[in-house]
C-alpha cells in the first residue's frame, strides 16, 4: 500500500515513526537536492553575496551530513549546528535583498536541516519536516511552475520513505544517486552550479567535489577517502566556529583544501612506488572511463621569464619556416604532420605551451631530421629547401629543451621506473590492446603510440626513450586500476565502472601469456579478473 503522506504534519508523524537517522538522512537528501540552487549565479543580485550564502549552504550541509555520519559525537554537532543556525538566521535577514526566493528559501530550509540534527524527539522531526518542504518551496522558486519542480523534490522524499517501508537499511539509501531520473530544471540549475563553483579565485572547487559526491551517492566525502579520513575531515570541519566560517570565502576554502589534500590516500601504487619518470606521461579517465591524456595545466612556469618568452617566439618563427618549406613542392611532405604537431605543443604564447607534449613533438622532430640526415632513414630525404629550414629548427629545439629550467627536467628526467623496460615490441603490443577495446581516447592512443615510435628495436634496457614509453603504458593501466579500486576519479557511475571493466578485461585477455607475470601491467589486470 503506498505511503499517506500529504503534508507537512503527515511527514512529523511519519517521521517519529522512525528513527531520528532516517529523519536526519530523508531532510538532507531533500535539501541537497535544492543545494544547487543556492549556487547558481541567476539567483544572486551580487556575487558577493552569492559566495557567502555558497559557504554558508555548505557549512550546514556538511555538519547535518556529520551528524548523520557520526551521532555519538553530540557535544561538538550540537553546538556546532546551533552556530549555523543562528548565522543562517543572520545572513538571511542581511543579504533578503540580494538573493532570489529559491536561494533565501535554501537557506531556510539548511536552517531547519541544522536545527534538526541539533534537536532529539518531536523538534527534530519537526524540523526535518519543515526542511522538506523548505526545499520544495525553494525548487518552485523562480523556475516555470509548468516543469513541477517542487513536485519533484515531494515526490523524490516520497520515494526514500517508501525505501524504508520496504526494509532499506540507513547505509543503502546513503548510497543511493539523489534522484532517480534528474528533471530538466536540476540538469540546468546544477550546470551553471558548477561552472561558477568551478570558477578560479574563490576556492568552490573542493565543494563541488563534495557535492557531487552526495549526488552519486558515493560512499566518502571525497575521491581517495576512507573510512578514517571521512571522521577526521568531519570532526575537524564542525569543530570550528561562526568566528572561522566568516572569513573570506576563498581563505575559508584555501584551508579547507589543503587539510582534504592531507587527508586524500594516494592511488594504488602510491607515488613512492611509482618514482614517476618525469617524460613519462600521465593520465585520467574522462566520464564514461576512457583514458585520456592528463594535460599539463596553466601555468606552465614558463611565462615569468623575459628569456623563455623569447626562446619561444624564435621556436615558433623556426617552426613558421619550416611548414612554409614543407608545403613547396618538396621531397619530404611527411615531415608536415609532425611539424603542425609540433606547433600545437608549441602554442601561440608562451603561456600555452604544453611541456610534456612539446618534448615528445621535439623529440620526434629531431629523430626524423638526423635519421633523414644520415641516410638510416627509409622515409625521402629532405630537400634543400627543407634542409635550410629545419636544422635551424633542430638546433633550436635542442638548445631550449637544453638550457630552459623548466623543460630541461622533462628531456633530461630522472629514469625512474617499477619494472624491468619493455621491449618495443611488446610496447606495440600494448598499444594494440589499448586501440582495439577503445579504452583510449584518440589523443591518449596517438601519444602512446608516438612515446612508442621513439623506441628503436634494438634499444639497450637504459635506452631513456625506452624507459618513458614504459612508463607510460603502465600509467594507463594504473589510473584504470585505480579508478576501480578508489571509484572516485572518472568512471563513478556504476554503469561506466563496469564499461571499464569489461575493456580491462579485454585488454588482459588479449595481452594473457605475453606480459611477464610480475610486469606492472599484469599484475593491475588481474584485479578486474582477466589478467
Amino acid at each position: 500500500m503506498a505511503l499517506e503522506i500529504t503534508s507537512r504534519l503527515d511527514l512529523v508523524d511519519w517521521f517519529e515513526d522512525q528513527s531520528s537517522g532516517w529523519a536526519v538522512l530523508i531532510s538532507l537528501r531533500a535539501v541537497l537536492r535544492a543545494g544547487p540552487l543556492a549556487f547558481d549565479p541567476n539567483g544572486w543580485n551580487d556575487e558577493s553575496s552569492g559566495s557567502l550564502a555558497s559557504l554558508t549552504v555548505f557549512r550546514a550541509l556538511s555538519a547535518s551530513q556529520a551528524r548523520l555520519e557520526y551521532p555519538t559525537d553530540e557535544g561538538v554537532r550540537a553546538a556546532n549546528l546551533a552556530g549555523v543556525t543562528a548565522d543562517n538566521t543572520a545572513f538571511w535577514s542581511d543579504t533578503n535583498d540580494t538573493l532570489s526566493r529559491s536561494v533565501i528559501y535554501t537557506l531556510d530550509a539548511c536552517s531547519q536541516l541544522a536545527f534538526a540534527a541539533a534537536s532529539e524527539g518531536n523538534a527534530l522531526t519537526v524540523h526535518a519536516s519543515d526542511a522538506v518542504f523548505d526545499a520544495a518551496v525553494a525548487a518552485n522558486g523562480d523556475i516555470p511552475d509548468t516543469q513541477s519542480p517542487a513536485d519533484n523534490v515531494w515526490q523524490s522524499v516520497l520515494g526514500d520513505c517508501d525505501s524504508v517501508k520496504m526494509g532499506a537499511a540507513l547505509k543503502n539509501l546513503k548510497a543511493k544517486p539523489l534522484w532517480n531520473e534528474r528533471p530538466d530544471w536540476f540538469i540546468d540549475t546544477w550546470s551553471n552550479a558548477s561552472k561558477w563553483l568551478s570558477s578560479a579565485g574563490l576556492g568552490f572547487e573542493i565543494w563541488r567535489e563534495w557535492y557531487y559526491g552526495r549526488l552519486e551517492g558515493l560512499p566518502h566525502a571525497f575521491a581517495n577517502f576512507d573510512d578514517a579520513a571521512d571522521e577526521k575531515f568531519y570532526s575537524w570541519l564542525v569543530k570550528h566556529g561562526s568566528a572561522w566560517w566568516k572569513r573570506e570565502p576563498a581563505e575559508v576554502n584555501a584551508e579547507i583544501k589543503t587539510f582534504v589534500d592531507s587527508l586524500r590516500k594516494p592511488n594504488v601504487p602510491s607515488d613512492e612506488e611509482l618514482e614517476q619518470n618525469p617524460r613519462a606521461f600521465t593520465f585520467s579517465l574522462d566520464s564514461e572511463g576512457r583514458t585520456e591524456l592528463d594535460e599539463d595545466v596553466l601555468p606552465n612556469g614558463l611565462q615569468g621569464d623575459a628569456d623563455e618568452r623569447d626562446n619561444h617566439s624564435e621556436i615558433l618563427r623556426l617552426i613558421e619556416n619550416a611548414v612554409l618549406a614543407t608545403a613547396g613542392d618538396t621531397n619530404a611532405k611527411d615531415m608536415a604532420e609532425p611539424t603542425d604537431l609540433l606547433k600545437e605543443a608549441v602554442g601561440e604564447t608562451v603561456e600555452a605551451l604544453r611541456p610534456r607534449l612539446f618534448v615528445l613533438r621535439a623529440r620526434e622532430i629531431i629523430r626524423q631530421v638526423n635519421e633523414r640526415e644520415s641516410g638510416e632513414s627509409m622515409n625521402p630525404q629532405l630537400s634543400e629547401k627543407q634542409r635550410d629550414a629545419y636544422l635551424p629548427l633542430v638546433a633550436a629545439l635542442a638548445m631550449i629543451a637544453e638550457f630552459s629550467p623548466k623543460l630541461a627536467q622533462l628531456w633530461h628526467g630522472k629514469l625512474g621506473q617499477t619494472g624491468e623496460p619493455l621491449t618495443r615490441e611488446m610496447l606495440d603490443l600494448i598499444a594494440e590492446a589499448f586501440r582495439n577495446s577503445r579504452q583510449t581516447t584518440d589523443l591518449a592512443q596517438a601519444i602512446i603510440e608516438a612515446s612508442n615510435a621513439q623506441v628503436a628495436p634494438d634499444a639497450p634496457d637504459d635506452d631513456p626513450a625506452r624507459i618513458a614509453a614504459s612508463e607510460t603504458s603502465r600509467n594507463v593501466v594504473r589510473k584504470m586500476g585505480g579508478a576501480v579500486k578508489k571509484a572516485g576519479d572518472g568512471a563513478r557511475s556504476i554503469e561506466n565502472i563496469a564499461k571499464l571493466t569489461d575493456r580491462a578485461i579485454q585488454i588482459a585477455g588479449y595481452l594473457k601469456g605475453r606480459l611477464p607475470d610480475g610486469e606492472t601491467i599484469a599484475r593491475i589486470l588481474q584485479m578486474f579478473g582477466g589478467g
